[in-house]
């Protein structure tokens, strides 16, 4: 028979899976005891233990080592560790008994779009983004290109391993539009009123610009024909003092090395379309002229 002591004790294991039926017989009696919870069937945690997202995952590893986990747990679990999400989603073949906590998924996933993290099986970056995009829309896509978790190639190609997918018409809709590599959703509205726009200047969009103390940083959009700038202000990113110093201390160094940057704020690049159109037209337009670089007018669909 185990001893009195916790199997938990002293061995730095989360989860624990009794095999022997000595393990199994001790178990049920810690629980009735209170001392262990059960995770999932016959998977054991001390009943002190928080029951995180990462327990969970334990949890399934000793329960189900070829369970893939995916969706918005593969994403915490990997390259979006603020995501708010306690509930862990994992493919498991048959019919499955439900568990408060899990979310049980019957589909194939490509081989080529799974990775290995500490014995546990996830989804990689690019395939928990396209199962995050029903949910989150472009956010998802804007969150993994800013943080570096996959590329957007790497996203059309898992895009094409899971064809015949249901919403995959709104993916393939926000994989496109991403085109110009946003890394927030007002860069990625400030993106599409500028392309609505045709207007005749290349754009670069995250475009880097040396500082005169020799600080590199990036642009949100800018028009480097014209030495001009685009910034999409969202609160969470530029509502503190510290946020505020910098950008006005960068937009003035840029301006004496002759830039000129124009900032929007998140909401009114979401909320006010047509006026923002308006105003980057005769924005770009001004500068145009006032360079002495012509701006002729591009024909209706030719961007």
């Amino acid at each position: 028979m185990r001893p009195r002591n916790s199997p938990f004790e002293g061995t730095g294991i989360a989860t624990w899976r009794p095999r022997s039926r000595a393990d199994q017989a001790w178990a049920r009696r810690a629980l009735r005891r209170g001392d262990l919870v059960e995770v999932l069937p016959t998977v054991y945690a001390p009943s002190s233990a928080p029951i995180t997202l990462e327990l969970r995952a334990a949890a399934l590893k000793d329960l189900d080592p070829d369970a893939i986990i995916t969706g918005a747990a593969a994403a915490r679990l990997t390259w979006w560790p603020q995501l708010a999400t306690d509930i862990l989603s994992a493919t498991r073949p048959g019919s499955l008994v439900a568990v408060p906590g899990f979310r049980w998924e019957q589909r194939d996933i490509p081989r080529d779009l799974v990775v290995d993290r500490g014995g546990l099986t996830l989804a990689n970056a690019a395939l928990s983004v396209l199962d995050l995009i029903p949910d989150k829309g472009g956010n998802a896509i804007d969150e993994a290109l800013r943080r570096k978790a996959c590329t957007l190639p790497d996203l059309w190609a898992a895009f094409e391993l899971t064809r015949g997918r249901a919403g995959n018409g709104l993916r393939r809709a926000l994989l496109h539009d991403s085109r110009d590599l946003p890394w927030s959703e007002a860069e990625r509205h400030l993106h599409q009123h500028y392309r609505a726009c045709a207007l005749p200047f290349a754009h670069a969009t995250n475009f880097w610009v040396t500082l005169s103390d020799g600080r590199r940083t990036p642009l949100d959009f800018a028009l480097p024909d014209l030495r001009l700038g685009f910034e999409a202000d969202g609160f969470a990113w530029h509502g503190d003092r510290k946020a505020f110093e910098y950008d006005r201390d960068r937009d003035s160094d840029l301006a004496a090395q002759g830039w000129w940057v124009i900032r929007f704020s998140a909401s009114f690049l979401e909320h006010e379309a047509t006026e923002v159109r308006r105003r980057i037209t005769a924005i770009v337009r001004d500068r145009a002229r006032s360079l002495g670089v012509p701006c002729p007018t591009v024909p209706a669909g030719a961007r």
